[in-house]
């Protein structure tokens, strides 16, 4: 049966991974304000008497917090992107010693990831990928992680004889580059209904040309 492709919570059922600032509630306080007005209006439109006015605070005292818009858009952006990492991580954990499968599992818990942040705006998406930029930096820092955790994963694999590859982080680096539809902001404009079966075809197509050929059977 295909799999059905949904934009989901975190699992946790929590707010969206913030920050802890137990010690600074203003901090916390500005930042939630921002992130509903951010997904509402988007950030270009979001202005810091905007922020302030939802957080119930004056203009200067969201300076004494932070120095800029753009300061508040990192926090934010870093922290969303740190949730996919952490998705991501947990299905590499999750899946087993099967490596194949593990990187499915991976590319997968990405996509999933990627669409859970639609929810909660019209704009919900633009904190993982916009022109700001404090966001293009956030992205960039997190493509950066993302294809660290690939090549560890498939030079583990190469050690233990499931995959061939003479340059792991060359080869994580190509398997990204032919996953960037599935990647904002392309993602968010494919048909989802095509989506399970799109990302399956890609799928076999990339894996059948690393798995060792012993192992082609788990795909």
């Amino acid at each position: 049966m295909a799999r059905q492709w949904v934009a989901r919570p975190p699992p946790t059922g929590r707010r969206r991974a913030m920050p802890d600032h137990t010690e600074h509630p203003r901090r916390l306080i500005i930042l939630r304000a921002a992130e509903r007005l951010f997904a509402h209006y988007g950030p270009t439109k979001t202005t810091v008497a905007d922020i302030a006015r939802q957080a119930s605070v004056g203009v200067g005292t969201v300076y004494l917090e932070f120095s800029s818009k753009d300061a508040i858009l990192a926090e934010l952006a870093t922290s969303r992107h740190q949730q996919i990492l952490d998705l991501i991580q947990r299905a590499a954990r999750e899946t087993g010693d099967n490596h194949p499968a593990r990187l499915r599992a991976v590319l997968d818990a990405r996509v999933q990831a990627f669409l859970s942040q639609q929810e909660g705006g019209a704009h919900a998406s633009d904190l993982l990928h916009c022109v700001c930029p404090a966001i293009a930096r956030a992205w960039e820092a997190y493509q950066r992680a993302e294809r660290d955790l690939l090549t560890q994963l498939i030079r583990e694999g190469v050690e233990a004889g499931a995959f061939v590859s003479d340059d792991p982080a060359h080869t994580a680096a190509t398997i990204l580059d032919a996953y960037t539809c599935f990647a904002p902001p392309l993602l968010f404009h494919r048909d989802h209904d095509r989506l399970p079966h799109d990302l399956a075809q890609l799928h076999r197509l990339i894996l059948q040309g690393l798995v060792f050929r012993d192992d082609v059977s788990s795909l």
